[in-house]
């Protein structure tokens, strides 16, 4: 790597997990360091080396720091308490995942919603057990009545195609429209 480049980190909270890419970027002094060396507010060391990245609010840390810092039940930048990710890009999964974190810090109508949100999904999920038990206990009977629906099928087929033969077809003694 050359000189100001480094390795830009994005958390996703949700899968636990950082993806990373190669970015250029430059450092600016951060008031109070000198020589223009920057410092990573966490633990207070240089930004020397080539391990450190840039949050979106453009505050700079050491990434093992600030991977510790999201671990630690954290989505703000330490510094300006800037949110590390954009809410209205995020997918309704990520969205609820944040929501159930903070779920104590909650207004009690958001915490009502969740309950009710994962009352349904306890439903759901009991609504499929029950479908899947009746699927394998009824199996012959499923067969039996699949394969009595493809032969319905075929005749009610055959019966259109006669039907529509014989309403096209001229026949004697039977006027064909005026």
């Amino acid at each position: 790597m050359s000189s100001g480049e480094h390795v830009r980190f994005v958390y996703d909270s949700d899968d636990d997990r950082y993806e990373g890419e190669s970015v250029i970027d430059t450092l600016t002094s951060s008031p109070g360091t000198e020589e223009g060396e920057e410092e990573c507010c966490i633990c207070a060391s240089s930004l020397s080396c080539n391990q450190w990245t840039v949050l979106p609010c453009g505050h700079a840390f050491h990434i093992g720091c600030i991977i510790e810092w999201f671990r630690g039940d954290n989505s703000t930048c330490p510094l300006c308490r800037s949110e590390s990710y954009n809410w209205e890009e995020l997918t309704p999964s990520q969205r609820i995942a944040k929501i159930r974190r903070r779920i104590k810090k909650m207004p009690s109508h958001i915490r009502k919603l969740v309950k009710k949100m994962d009352s349904y999904k306890s439903k759901m999920d009991e609504a499929k057990r029950e479908m899947r038990e009746i699927e394998s206990s009824n199996r012959e009977v499923l067969k039996l009545l699949s394969k009595a629906r493809t032969k319905k099928c075929r005749y009610f087929h055959k019966y259109r195609s006669v039907r529509f033969g014989i309403s096209c077809s001229p026949a004697p003694g039977v006027e064909m429209g005026r």
